[in-house]
């Protein structure tokens, strides 16, 4: 008998990690719409509609409980492009959104707001990438055996 300390689920793992990017998601997305007076309507809604498309695709993997693993390798053996460009929105959608709200965010002028929106904002970024590497690695990890 072998001493494991670190018990390990695929289904499990992704599944909190889903639900913590979801949560980073809906802190981000609050945050944005309680300083929306401050950073214009604009600005507001070019943001907004980006964390909402990412709250959408991240729900729906989530609730759907869609395994990533199976993105992975039907990724990296369809030939047609439409299925492969399909797969890579599945797969790498989460991260792509997540920087891209990064990088269109304007300068939230209150400290405390800002600090929380910064603070979700670098969340997310970090738990979509964290989700993508687990899918790839058990992806590619299950199509090696």
């Amino acid at each position: 008998m072998s001493h494991r300390s670190f018990n390990y689920e695929f289904g499990n793992t992704v599944n909190s990690l889903r639900i913590s990017h979801l949560v980073a998601l809906s802190l981000q997305a609050v945050t944005l719409f309680l300083e929306s007076d401050r950073i214009g309507l604009f600005n507001f809604l070019i943001v907004f509609t980006v964390v909402a498309l990412n709250v959408f695709l991240s729900g729906k993997r989530w609730y759907e409980q869609i395994d990533g693993r199976y993105d992975v390798q039907q990724l990296t053996s369809v030939q047609d492009w439409g299925l492969r460009a399909q797969y890579a929105l599945a797969l790498f959608g989460a991260v792509f959104l997540a920087l891209l709200a990064h990088l269109v965010t304007p300068i939230i002028p209150a400290g405390m707001a800002s600090f929380l929106y910064h603070l979700s904002d670098y969340g997310s970024i970090a738990l979509g990438f964290t989700i993508l590497g687990v899918e790839l690695f058990e992806g590619i990890r299950s199509r090696v055996r």
